[in-house]
C-alpha cells in the first residue's frame, strides 16, 4: 500500500522581520559547465549569455537562467572580450589583433551576423547603448584614446564622439543621453550622446562605470577599490577597499556584487553605502558578472576546474506581519501531491512562490496577485523524490522562506 506524504516543517525563515528590506542568497548552482574559458557574460529575464575562447576559436553562447541545453549562437570569434545585450540583438567585441578589433551583433535567437565596426584599435571590454547607437572606448589613428560610437544596426561609419586622450580610457556608460567617461587625470565626465558640452562631476581611477537609480558605481582595477557618487555628481563614497583586480560589478537591493579577475579570483558584496565585505564564491578569474534583478550570474574560469556559469538567487524580501507571525504555511493534501500554502499578507502585490531543491534547483514556480490579508492556494508538487525542500514566497516588498522535510 502506498504510504501518505508527511510533510515536516524544519525551521522557518524570516528574514525581514520588521519589513525591513535584506537579502538572503539560496545555493549557488551551475547552470552551464565545461566551458572554454568563458570571460563575459550578460543576462535577459529568460537567458544568459557569454562568450568564450581565444584566437579563432572564440563562440557565443547561451543557456537557460535555469540552466539546461547550452545553445550556440556564433562560432570563430578572434578573441572575444566584451559582451553586450540591447533589445532583441547580443553585440560583442573581438579583439583580432591590436588594428582590427570588430564589434558584431546577433539576434536573441540566432540567425545572420552584423558587422558594427571594424578596423578598431585595442577595443575594449565594455560597451553602452542608446536607442540608436553603440558606444564604445577605443584608440584613434594617431593613438590616442577615444570614446567613439557607430549605429546598432551596421548601417553608418564610426564617429569619435571625444578623444585625444594618453591613455586608453576604458569604462564607460550611458544615461538618460549622456554618455559618462573618464579622462587621463582621472576625471569622471558626461557628454551628450551626439556631442556637445562636456562636465567634470567627480574623480576617481575607474574601470568600469555601473549605473543603479541615482547613482554612478564604479570599480577601480588597480587600486582595490569599490565607489560610488550621485550620478550628476557630488561626493564620493568608498564602498569597499582591498579587493584584488575587482572588474565588473552590479547592484542587486542593497548590495553591490563584483567580480574579481586576478588568477583566483572571487566575487564578493558589500552593502551599497558601505560596510562588511562578504566573499560570495572563491573562484572567478574572470570580468563576467550579471543579474536579472533576482539572481546573481557569473563566469567562472579556473582551469583546474573548468569553465562554467554560477547562479546564486538573491531573495529580496514579503511584505508580511509586523508581529513576526506571517501565519506562512504549507500543509499537505490527502492525495500526496497536492498541498495548501496559506499566508496573510500586509500589502498589494504579485507574489511568487518558488520551490527549491536541497541542490538550490528550482522545481516549481507560481505567481499571483493577491489583495491585502489573508490567502489560500492549492499548488500540486508531482513526481518528487522525497528530501528537503525550500518554499520561498516573495514579492517586491519582502519574502518568507520554510525549509522543509518532504517523506514519501
Amino acid at each position: 500500500m502506498k504510504k501518505k506524504s508527511l510533510l515536516i516543517i524544519v525551521v522557518a525563515l524570516i528574514c525581514n522581520l520588521h519589513l525591513v528590506i535584506s537579502n538572503c542568497h539560496s545555493q549557488t548552482i551551475t547552470i552551464a559547465p565545461n566551458l572554454n574559458s568563458p570571460w563575459s557574460l550578460v543576462t535577459d529575464n529568460s537567458y544568459v549569455y557569454w562568450v568564450e575562447g581565444g584566437y579563432n576559436y572564440g563562440a557565443l553562447k547561451k543557456v537557460s537562467i535555469n540552466g539546461g541545453a547550452i545553445t550556440t549562437l556564433a562560432t570563430g570569434l578572434v578573441d572575444p572580450v566584451g559582451i553586450g545585450i540591447d533589445g532583441d540583438y547580443v553585440y560583442w567585441i573581438e579583439w583580432n589583433t591590436d588594428f582590427n578589433g570588430l564589434i558584431k551583433r546577433i539576434q536573441k535567437t540566432g540567425g545572420s551576423i552584423t558587422t558594427i565596426a571594424s578596423g578598431l584599435h585595442c577595443a575594449q571590454n565594455f560597451m553602452a547603448f542608446n536607442n540608436n547607437n553603440v558606444y564604445f572606448a577605443n584608440k584613434q589613428a594617431d593613438g590616442k584614446g577615444a570614446i567613439m560610437y557607430a549605429p546598432k544596426d551596421g548601417s553608418g561609419s564610426l564617429t569619435t564622439l571625444v578623444g585625444g586622450f594618453s591613455n586608453l580610457t576604458l569604462a564607460i556608460a550611458i544615461d538618460n543621453n549622456l554618455v559618462y567617461f573618464y579622462d587621463d587625470n582621472n576625471n569622471i565626465k558626461t557628454i551628450p550622446a551626439n556631442g556637445g558640452t562636456i562636465t567634470t562631476i567627480g574623480n576617481g581611477n575607474p574601470y568600469m562605470f555601473y549605473i543603479h537609480g541615482s547613482d554612478l558605481y564604479w570599480t577601480e582595477f588597480s587600486y582595490g577599490n569599490i565607489k560610488k557618487m550621485p550620478k550628476t555628481g557630488g561626493t564620493v563614497t568608498t564602498i569597499a577597499t582591498g579587493s584584488d583586480m575587482p572588474a565588473n560589478l552590479v547592484v542587486i537591493n542593497n548590495n553591490v556584487y563584483w567580480i574579481e579577475a586576478d588568477e583566483y579570483g572571487k566575487v564578493k558584496k558589500a552593502p551599497v553605502n558601505g560596510g562588511t565585505t562578504t566573499v560570495i564564491s572563491n573562484e572567478s578569474n574572470t570580468i563576467g558578472i550579471a543579474t536579472d534583478g533576482t539572481s546573481l550570474y557569473w563566469a567562472e574560469s579556473v582551469i583546474e576546474h573548468g569553465g562554467k556559469i554560477q547562479k546564486l538567487d538573491i531573495i529580496t524580501g514579503i511584505g508580511l506581519p509586523k508581529n513576526n507571525n506571517t501565519d506562512f504555511t504549507v500543509i499537505p493534501k490527502s492525495d500526496g501531491n497536492s498541498y495548501l500554502l496559506s499566508f496573510n499578507a500586509t500589502t498589494v502585490s504579485t507574489y511568487k512562490l518558488t520551490v527549491y531543491s536541497s541542490l538550490g534547483t528550482p522545481i516549481y514556480s507560481m505567481a499571483f496577485e493577491n489583495k491585502e490579508g489573508s490567502f489560500s492556494k492549492e499548488i500540486k508538487l508531482e513526481n518528487i523524490e522525497s528530501g528537503i525542500y525550500f518554499f520561498n514566497l516573495q514579492s517586491a516588498e519582502g519574502f518568507a522562506t520554510k525549509k522543509m522535510l518532504l517523506v514519501k
